[in-house]
């Protein structure tokens, strides 16, 4: 079924489309293994390696999107709608959903939707495909009434995650194959929210005067104040600049940084809590990004050393350029973290193109200090 035909070139329409035959569905779990597999090395454990797919059993009960130029495939996601009793434990306890049905009691829908799966092609990653893929989500989740969806996202694209208009509130997960994830949540009648965060989807929801589920969130989850939004700078800054204040000879690269520079860093980046135990990176893991530590304590562990990284420190490789972590980085504490991805790297260096180059040999040196100190 075609859900809409929107074209930035006539000549190569892009459509969006819900699978209903055994062939789409089929192109998608391909699709699927080709980006997690084959191109981001993922080990994931629904991959089944001899017909080259990427399925699980929540295919069965779910919609999936797509999106297509022509006969390719160039972006994906798996939607399922279903009342939170219907999930599996395994998500319903990542996902907090006893208490999102607390949440609905006095909803006649108490239908939610879990986003899944989702996948871009590379040579449209960057474009506005991402965000086109996300509108064609909310329309669907919107004609079947849902009011909360949950999806669960890789820390470096947190920027993206929050400014849409989903949000953290809980402890991080590992999935077997992706690595460390957020679980998110999308309060869909919180258009004041919507608003505040500049969502793209701000328009696809009726103004409402006040979010009573988003007030009953609030209550339900108080931890969630631990985590900032990204979106909101004058408090991403206020945090960080109380720690560079205190403590600004504890971090070296960023000590090469001029006030402006600095602060642009900081506006660009974003703020990645962890809890105790949670393990951010594993051997052979594509790094995509670089972490400061700004409190807390870390471990560092590959087959020659082991050693702890305290605030100050930064680990990551991947800013100039996927490569693949050489440490397993554990949790020893609950810890903050000041994210800058492959592509915020890339609109700073623009920006500040000497102070980019200062902070990357000053990470790279430190790094490599440090890594040294623990053999």
């Amino acid at each position: 079924m075609e859900l809409k035909q929107k074209s930035d070139n006539q000549d190569n329409p892009i459509r969006f489309r819900i699978a209903n035959s055994i062939r789409e569905k089929n192109a998608i779990y391909r699709f699927r293994y080709d980006i997690f597999v084959n191109e981001m090395s993922s080990s994931a454990h629904s991959a089944d390696h001899k017909n080259k797919k990427v399925i699980d059993d929540l295919d069965q009960n779910s919609i999936l999107l797509y999106a297509s130029v022509g006969s390719e495939i160039i972006a994906t996601a798996r939607l399922t709608i279903s009342e939170t009793e219907d999930f599996p434990s395994w998500l319903s306890e990542i996902f907090c959903f006893p208490k999102f049905k607390q949440m609905l009691y006095d909803y006649e829908n108490k239908k939610i939707g879990l986003t899944t799966k989702m996948a871009i092609s590379q040579k449209y990653r960057g474009s506005t495909l991402m965000y086109r893929l996300i509108a064609e989500m909310y329309k669907v989740y919107n004609e079947f009434q849902v009011q909360l969806s949950f999806g669960g996202g890789n820390p470096r694209l947190i920027q993206l995650y929050e400014r849409v208009g989903w949000r953290r509130y809980t402890k991080n997960f590992t999935e077997p194959g992706y690595g460390l994830l957020l679980p998110l949540v999308f309060i869909h009648d919180d258009v004041a929210h919507l608003k505040s965060v500049h969502s793209p989807l701000y328009r696809f929801f009726p103004k409402t005067q006040q979010s009573v589920l988003a007030s009953r969130f609030k209550l339900a989850f108080p931890e969630s104040y631990k985590h900032i939004n990204s979106q909101f700078k004058d408090l991403t800054q206020k945090y960080i600049q109380s720690i560079f204040n205190n403590e600004i000879k504890h971090f070296p690269p960023l000590n090469n940084l001029n006030e402006q520079e600095r602060n642009t860093l900081i506006q660009l980046g974003a703020i990645f809590h962890c809890n105790e135990g949670d393990i951010i990176t594993t051997v052979g893991e594509i790094s995509n990004e670089l972490y400061f530590l700004l409190s807390g304590t870390l471990s560092a562990t590959s087959a020659s050393c082991s050693h702890l990284l305290q605030p100050g420190h930064c680990f990551g490789c991947g800013i100039n350029g996927p490569k693949p972590y050489e440490q397993q980085i554990t949790a020893v504490t609950e810890a903050d973290l000041l994210i800058i991805s492959n592509p915020v790297f890339a609109k700073y260096s623009h920006l500040h193109p000497l102070a980019a180059k200062k902070l990357l040999q000053a990470s790279l040196s430190l790094q490599l200090i440090v890594n040294n100190q623990g053999r």
